[in-house]
């Protein structure tokens, strides 16, 4: 079994970029739950996957749903797989959509995963 763990901001390097921790989330336990995402916001958005010992990610596809005129999308170029981490950049969205963000892997042992999450676009709140 493949366990999987959501990273908004990871803190590593991914891709070229450092991004600061903020939270971390194990998909697939909140059923029915959404991240809250400002149009305008560009997210470092990525999986942690545990897998076996010894087991790599071969290959990680990014893909967005709905696919719309304005609507969120992972950024061209920035997906990137940093050991067992898989990870993109999203951009966009119209205002009171919905969309699902969903990560494909394949791994050294011939199997695949999908992880993905829901995000609602909306007014993000910024306290502090």
């Amino acid at each position: 079994m493949i366990l999987t763990h959501f990273i908004a901001f990871m803190a590593q390097q991914s891709g070229g970029r450092t991004v600061p921790e903020l939270r971390l989330r194990r998909g697939g336990t909140a059923y029915g739950a959404f991240v809250l995402k400002s149009p305008a916001s560009v997210l470092d958005w990525g999986v942690d996957w545990e897998l076996a010992e010894g087991e790599t990610i071969t290959g990680s596809e990014w893909s967005v749903s709905p696919v719309e005129a304005g609507g969120m999308a992972v950024v061209a170029g920035s997906p990137a797989i940093a050991g067992a981490v898989t990870s993109c950049l999203m951009q966009g969205g119209v205002f009171r959509h919905v969309y699902t963000l969903a990560n494909t892997i394949t791994t050294s042992a011939g199997r695949t995963h999908i992880e993905s999450i829901t995000f609602r676009v909306g007014m993000v709140e910024v306290t502090g």
